[in-house]
Order: structure tokens, then C-alpha cells, then sequence
């Protein structure tokens, strides 16, 4: 007998605890919080005849401010700051802390942008689109077995389209390939190998990688 109204009386604890904490959680959530979060950057450029000439920042931090259930809800709808420079030329410095209204966050979710952290402005250069097949070089080095001869590797494709400001693309003369080092290698082999892109200009290669 005293064991099961031991286990009764546990029980009762238990669920009193337990709608407490529900009680707590309940009231924490429902009142105003601030929350600084990062989230993407994204550029739409409806012209096809031109494109960012430089590679702007992924992520931006805001810091938002709402009730705490809401804040909590905010990871799930995946915000953005977005911006339309499709009728932009040349240079454009963008404070951002002046545009908040570019955060888009769904209608499901009330909360305020308070202020945005970092970075507070971005210059967005932009330059005529322009796209070439540029050559490939393979960064390869090939050691073989004992008595065995490497005679060299053929690229496909030899060259890669590609996209981007004219600025950068007339300045190419090749594009090199991420460096592998292959050891006692004593037959013919196939391996794919991702272009380097340089990060200080903007553009798309296609494809992004070469078979060897």
C-alpha cells in the first residue's frame, strides 16, 4: 500500500512540476526579446547584359525584436535580406542600416527588425556581362610505380566557358585546377577535379569541374 501511494504522490509531483515549467515557459515566451541572428544576402539582377563585378558578403547579422515565441519560430522561416539592383549602373554604396525594410520575414512571424549589426553599408560595383571559353590547366603530379612511365594526361574539357565581368574574363588567359597529388600509380586512371575561381571577381564556370 505504501508503495503504490508512493507512486501516486510522485506522480502528482511530477505533473504539478511539470505544468509549472509548461506555466513558465508560457509566460517567458510571451514577452519581448531582442535576437541577433545572420542571415543570407541575396542580389537579383534581372539584366542579363551585366552582373556584380565583385562578389558581395554571404551574410549579414540583424538584430530582431519581438516576443520570444516569435524570435523562437524566426530560425524556421528562413529571412533574408534581398535586394533588386537590376536597374543600377556602375557603383551603388547601399547602407543598410537605411534600408531595413530589404529584410523579408514571412507574415507568419511578428517581429521587427531592431537595427542591422554588421556589415552597416556594402558597395555593389556592377559591369557588362561577358563570356568566353577560357583553357584549363590540370595541377597534377603523378609519381609512378617502380618501372612504370607516366606519359602525360589528357583535360575534358580542354577549355571551360566563362561568365562573368568583362573586366575579369578579358584578363584570363587560364584557369587552373584544385592540385592532387597521385602516388605509385602504375596504370591509366580517371579522376575529376574542381576549377579554383578567384575570389576577388565574380563569375560562373561551366563546368565547374574537369575529368583528367
Amino acid at each position: 500500500m505504501k508503495t503504490a501511494t508512493s507512486q501516486k504522490s510522485y506522480k502528482a509531483h511530477a505533473g504539478v512540476l511539470l505544468l509549472a515549467l509548461v506555466f513558465w515557459f508560457m509566460v517567458k515566451m510571451s514577452k519581448d526579446y531582442d535576437y541577433t541572428l545572420e542571415i543570407p544576402l541575396k542580389v537579383t539582377i534581372t539584366n542579363e547584359e551585366v552582373c556584380l563585378k565583385y562578389p558581395p558578403p554571404d551574410d549579414i547579422v540583424v538584430e530582431f525584436t519581438g516576443r520570444g515565441i516569435d524570435l523562437l519560430q524566426l530560425n524556421f522561416y528562413q529571412p533574408a535580406y534581398e535586394i533588386d539592383l537590376s536597374e543600377e549602373r556602375g557603383k551603388l554604396v547601399l547602407n543598410l542600416s537605411e534600408h531595413r525594410e530589404y529584410v523579408r520575414v514571412s507574415d507568419d512571424v511578428s517581429v521587427q527588425v531592431k537595427s542591422i549589426v554588421r556589415p552597416h553599408e556594402i558597395e555593389f560595383e556592377l559591369d557588362q556581362r561577358l563570356s568566353r571559353k577560357v583553357p584549363v590547366k590540370v595541377d597534377a603530379e603523378v609519381k609512378t610505380d617502380n618501372g612504370f612511365i607516366w606519359v602525360g594526361s589528357v583535360v575534358e574539357p580542354d577549355s571551360v566557358l566563362v561568365s562573368g565581368p568583362a573586366t575579369y574574363v578579358d584578363s584570363l588567359r587560364h584557369l587552373h585546377s584544385e592540385k592532387k597529388v597521385y602516388q605509385k600509380v602504375r596504370m591509366a586512371f580517371h579522376d575529376k577535379m574542381h576549377l579554383l575561381k578567384d575570389e576577388q571577381f565574380y563569375g560562373d564556370y561551366l563546368p565547374e569541374k574537369v575529368e583528367v
